[in-house]
């Protein structure tokens, strides 16, 4: 029987959801709204048109005043804002929605409001507009994670992987899920690796799994 460790694994794989989300409100992703409020669909397969490369269109700079409300949205949302940040961004929005930066913090703010379906959709739509942007990827594959979805989970990851194969927090967590939800021990150890090889100074308790996995698959 594979050996288990729910305890360590649950508090790392939190701990990168949030640095991933904290991430995701600096840097912004490639997107385009289709409306807010609207009932996001789980189920991704490495196939399906979700996954498909998009020709990603340049987007204009904002206008001063468009600007200025993106600033103001970002900073209601340092202050935990939520309603004040989703009320502004909705309004940028409305004038420019195809702004990349200004879908992704309506995401981030909607994931903090508990509105999971939402900030799924607005990640799926950032996903088809940028599938190279590995912070969507992570996100998005984390909320499928917790749905239950491990195989798509694993499907976005990999996927993910292939645009950007240097993302350390892609091949951590695509091991979390190969090893505890898919018993795919194989894939763990190669990303579990792949990890310590990328990330600043090598994690013991990461060394520790990969010590364990080496040991079972022997």
């Amino acid at each position: 029987m594979p050996e288990f460790r729910p305890s360590l694994l649950s508090a790392s794989v939190r701990l990168l959801w949030l640095f991933s989300a904290v991430v995701m409100l600096l840097s912004g992703c490639a997107s385009q709204v289709t409306g807010t409020g609207g009932q996001a669909t789980t189920g991704i397969g490495p196939e399906t048109d979700d996954m498909a490369p998009q020709v990603v269109t340049p987007v204009p700079p904002l206008t001063p005043e468009q600007q200025q409300m993106l600033s103001l949205a970002e900073a209601a949302a340092e202050r935990q804002e939520w309603a004040m940040a989703a009320d502004t961004l909705n309004t940028l929005l409305q004038l420019r929605p195809d702004h990349p930066r200004a879908l992704a913090r309506l995401a981030w703010v909607r994931q903090q409001q508990g509105d999971i379906r939402e900030a799924e959709a607005l990640y799926r739509q950032a996903l088809m507009q940028d599938p190279a942007d590995a912070l969507t990827v992570n996100n998005l594959a984390l909320l499928v994670q917790a749905d239950g979805y491990f195989q798509q989970a694993q499907a976005l990851l990999t996927k993910g992987l292939e645009y950007t194969p240097d993302a350390p927090a892609l091949h951590f967590n695509l091991a979390v899920v190969s090893e505890l939800y898919l018993l795919d021990l194989q894939t763990a150890l190669a990303h579990y690796r792949r990890y310590q090889q990328l990330a600043e100074g090598d994690n013991p308790q990461v060394a520790g799994w990969i010590a364990d996995l080496e040991r079972r698959l022997r």
